[in-house]
């Protein structure tokens, strides 16, 4: 991919100074010393808008209307998010098995720095197909 400016600073001279997408993802992995790149988040807060969408829907959600606030989130098509982002375990879900999974859910607390749903998408990744029960006694 090319490499993309995403904003700049100044300088004591008043000399602009891009910053690109590169400096940014290095920054990353130099703070957290793994290779972890602005993706990872983009691919979390999509994947918990999906997670979010599933969880506090009243019906049966298509796939196009769970990935609705992940498009508004992240400025993706549809198709780019459900590829790129969202994790697939949300779309097989969407899918299959999401009124069993609603009706089962009981989100576990909030934790410092992570929501409920972000708590409850950790542990229904770490579960795995299908991880209703297990989301229900993580609560």
């Amino acid at each position: 991919l090319d490499e993309q400016h995403l904003f700049a600073w100044l300088d004591d001279a008043g000399v602009a100074h891009p910053v690109t997408s590169t400096d940014v993802n290095c920054y990353i992995r130099d703070v957290t010393g793994t290779d972890f790149t602005a993706k990872n988040f983009r691919t979390w807060a999509a994947s918990v808008a999906a997670f979010e969408a599933l969880a506090s829907a009243e019906r049966d959600l298509s796939l196009k209307s769970m990935l609705e606030p992940v498009v508004a989130r992240l400025g993706n098509t549809h198709a780019i998010a459900r590829k790129s982002y969202v994790h697939p375990s949300l779309i097989a879900l969407v899918k299959t098995g999401q009124s069993t999974f609603r009706k089962a859910l009981r989100l576990p607390r909030a934790k410092r720095y992570m929501s409920r749903e972000e708590c409850g998408l950790i542990t229904f990744l770490e579960a795995g197909t299908p991880a209703v029960a297990t989301i229900a006694k993580a609560a």
